[in-house]
Formats: C-alpha cells, structure tokens, sequence
C-alpha cells in the first residue's frame, strides 16, 4: 500500500480469495511472455532433465530453466513483522518520511503454482487511529509460471529491472535474467526468495488514503526468513521500503528453513 489518495474503484469487496482471477491473469501472462521467453542461440543446460523443468528450444541446444524448491517459512501461519519506510519526494533538505508497523501473514502457498497469499496490516499510519489490513496474492519468481520479468500492473521489463537490482543478492543473477529474458537457470540453486505481492483488497480501513494500485517486489532470506521489499506504482511517488523477519505465530510456531539432502 503506498502513501496516496486511492481511487473509487479500490471500494471494500468481497475477502474471498480471487485464485480463479489469479489463475486466469497467469495464462495471460505466460501468453504475453512465451514470443519472449526463448533464450538467445547457445545457451546451454549440463543439468539432467527432471519433471520441474521446463525445456525451451533454441535454434542450437535446448536450455533448462530449472524451479527453486519449496521454502518452509512461506508455509500458511507464518508471521512475518518489520516496518515499512515512505519517504515522500520534495525539494525541501528534509523530506518527510514516514514509518509504519507492518506485518504480513501466510494464508495460502503453492509451489507447484508459484502462489502465494495473505494479509498485510499496517499501524502508525497517519490520520489512522486502527490499524489498514489489505489482502494481497503473490507471485513466486519460479521460471514456470512466474519470471522476473512482471508483464503487468504497468511494469515493464525495465521498471523490473531496475527495482530488482535494488536487492544485492539479485545482482549475481543480473546478466542470467536479462540474457534469458527474465528467467535465470542459477535461480534453482539461489540461498534466496524472489515474490512479488500484489494487494487486491481492503479487509479493514478501507476509508483510508491509502492506495493499493501498486504491487511490492520482495527478496527472501531462505535461511532466516529476513525479506526486503520495494513498492512500485506508477501513479505515486513516494520511495517506500519494506523490511520484515519471520517470527513465531502462535500455534504455527515458527517456520524453519527447507534443506535438501544429497
């Protein structure tokens, strides 16, 4: 959620999640982005070809974009708290910035689908006296059904590019994604998370000035559960930062890293 004044069409609707919706927008996505997702001629794959692997043919050798396994701390229950830092734009030395509590909570998680939803909820929010709940679903960056490149909500491959390299781990795999248009066969293999969230709809403080119609691009931590994230929307103009960890949650206790053994 960003800092400004939200449009009429964002009015409180139903809290059912919107996975149909979901699944329907990733058809037409991976529709948009299959003439671009042909790496260039020469690429090649050493890794044997597995059933969560998908193969692209190149005019010379197949390459195999492989997906990262499951992460333990995005599993429905998990808590995650931190704080998120808005800083408006101005001309004045000092700009006004602002710092909200924030947590989010895991709802639901398909790796197979490179799905992920819950709640945010954010405090301390100017003119708020309780507490902004919105429900959000994400995409997991999985070279299946999600890659880096966003192919919606008016971000383009260079808009993701850059709020990416924002993340230092991501600067290893920059020259993959941009030579693989988006996907990146180290990916399987990264110790992180990428996501991006997109919040649908106001749970609680709907008559808030606040707008939804951007979307937050998210690095995880597969170790300690940490995530970085930055807000994108092109119709704000706030810098916004979210920084959360995972925390214990009640009877879901707390998420340990996944580890694979050879």
């Amino acid at each position: 959620m960003t800092a400004s004044l939200r449009s009429a069409a964002e009015a409180p609707r139903s809290t059912q999640p919107l996975r149909g919706q979901q699944q329907a927008a990733d058809i037409n996505r991976r529709q948009r982005l299959s003439g671009a997702a042909s790496p260039p001629a020469g690429d090649t794959c050493t890794e044997p070809a597995t059933a969560t692997c998908e193969v692209v043919q190149c005019p010379s050798t197949p390459v195999r974009y492989f997906s990262p396994p499951p992460c333990a701390f995005l599993r429905p229950g998990q808590v995650f708290a931190g704080r998120q830092r808005v800083a408006h734009s101005s001309h004045s030395p000092a700009p006004k910035q602002e710092n909200w509590s924030v947590s989010a909570t895991i709802t639901q998680y398909d790796p197979a689908s490179g799905y992920v939803a819950g709640c945010m909820e954010a405090s301390h929010v100017p003119d708020m006296p309780s507490p902004v709940t919105t429900f959000f679903e994400g995409e997991i960056i999985d070279n299946q059904h999600n890659t880096f490149f966003t192919a919606d909500w008016e971000a383009c491959p260079g808009t993701d590019i850059l709020h990416w390299r924002k993340f230092e781990p991501f600067r290893e795999l920059y020259a993959e994604v941009v030579r693989h248009h988006g996907r990146c066969p180290s990916l399987a293999s990264h110790p992180y998370v990428y996501m991006r969230w997109k919040e649908q709809f106001f749970v609680q403080g709907s008559e808030c000035h606040l707008t939804i119609q951007g979307f937050y691009y998210l690095c995880m931590n597969r170790v300690t559960g940490a995530m970085t994230g930055f807000y994108f929307d092109p119709s704000s103009s706030p810098d916004q930062k979210l920084e959360m960890s995972a925390v214990r949650a009640g009877l879901a206790g707390f998420a340990f890293p996944h580890y694979e053994l050879a």
